[in-house]
């Protein structure tokens, strides 16, 4: 419940940290009743997962600021409706 609330924390500084969460007994006790089915190999595939959402999650961020400089807030609606209709 400790782990769960402090990830829960809104406050950024208050926040668990990641080696506080990775300490935690309840999580390593899940890791170690875990580690004969986690390889590698699934661990090196979710960090790849995890890096290529971060690269997508740039890249629709530089999208939105080119076109928050482009358009206009009446134009960006027009472009808006166009693709919700």
């Amino acid at each position: 419940m400790k782990l769960v609330k402090g990830f829960l924390t809104k406050d950024p500084d208050k926040r668990i940290t990641l080696e506080e969460a990775v300490n935690d007994t309840w999580f390593k006790s899940k890791i170690k009743s875990m580690s004969h089915k986690v390889s590698e190999v699934n661990a090196s595939k979710a960090i790849d997962k995890m890096k290529a959402y971060k690269e997508a999650n740039k890249f629709t961020k530089a999208i939105r600021m080119c076109m928050n400089k482009l358009y206009t807030s009446a134009s960006l609606e027009d472009l808006k409706a166009t693709f919700l209709e």
